[in-house]
């Protein structure tokens, strides 16, 4: 693993954005310092997951084409298990657990502890003290726009050992319960605010956050990329991008109504405004 590089006990993170220490803690892992996109767990460096066929033989089928994940969906489970359960039996015999689910299509369940990486996404369920949780490599695009933080969810995918960590791939979201993030507009969010910045500071904090409005500004410097979405004259709401984030703000035009999801800090609220930091856009 690659030593990190960020300062986990500062407001200002050196990928160039003020934002919460714990949220670029998160950050700072997910990217393995900050450098870029890690290659996700059980996956190659060219996109393609351990043991499965590459995305180019399995686009042959138009239906999966059209619907990622469609043929993973036919698929039944071999096990059904919690994330929690997988952990602790992997812990307790690397070897055993290796053997036995090896080739084999795992129906996992749990809380989700996190949501990260941009193609494919992941998502991490609770397990032990995993940082970002159990992995699970998603066939499904956007896995952000159903998922959230604190959200049970029953995922479907074959097993993937990779170093010394398990984790699963070419994932499928099969239940999913209600998703715990706030829905907000951003004239909304400013309008809260501005009347009552303290009780929406408590309010919001820690909160995952499903935002939308309208791109009136988007700027980029050396500290990274400020995207600008309308709402009032007393308060701004800002989408924050790092260095090793910019691209995801990059595709948010001005002018275009725009839909992101992001979690929410106490270091995003300021006097006058709001920044969400590094939000993933939801296209669909």
């Amino acid at each position: 693993m690659k030593t990190l590089r960020c300062t986990p006990l500062r407001k200002v993170c050196p990928c160039g954005i003020g934002h919460s220490a714990l949220f670029w803690l998160f950050v700072c892992l997910a990217v393995a310092g900050c450098g870029g996109t890690p290659t996700p767990p059980g996956q190659r460096s060219n996109g393609t997951a351990n043991g499965s066929r590459t995305r180019k033989e399995s686009a042959d089928s138009s239906v999966a084409a059209k619907e990622p994940g469609a043929e993973q969906r036919k698929k039944s489970a071999d096990f059904s298990l919690t994330a929690e359960e997988l952990q602790a039996e992997y812990q307790r015999d690397e070897q055993a657990a290796e053997k036995k689910y090896k080739g084999k299509i795992i129906e996992l369940s749990g809380v989700v502890k996190a949501v990260y990486n941009d193609a494919p996404g992941i998502i991490g369920l609770v397990a032990a003290k995993r940082t970002l949780g159990f992995p699970c490599v998603m066939i499904e695009k956007e896995p952000w726009a159903r998922v959230a933080p604190g959200q049970t969810v029953k995922l479907r995918g074959p097993w993937a050992p990779y170093g010394e960590h398990p984790a699963l791939y070419d994932c499928v979201i099969v239940e999913a319960g209600p998703n715990p993030a706030v829905v907000l507009t951003a004239a909304k969010l400013a309008d809260e605010y501005a009347a009552d910045p303290d009780g929406v500071t408590k309010k919001y904090s820690g909160k995952p956050i499903i935002l939308s409005g309208e791109v009136v500004e988007n700027k980029n410097d050396d500290k990274g990329r400020i995207v600008r979405l309308k709402a009032t004259k007393k308060v701004r709401i800002e989408l924050g991008y790092g260095p090793a984030f910019e691209k995801r703000g990059a595709k948010l035009m001005v002018g275009q109504t725009v839909k992101v999801f992001g979690e929410l800090t106490e270091f995003n609220f300021t006097k006058d405004s709001i920044s969400l930091t590094n939000p993933f856009p939801i296209t669909k």
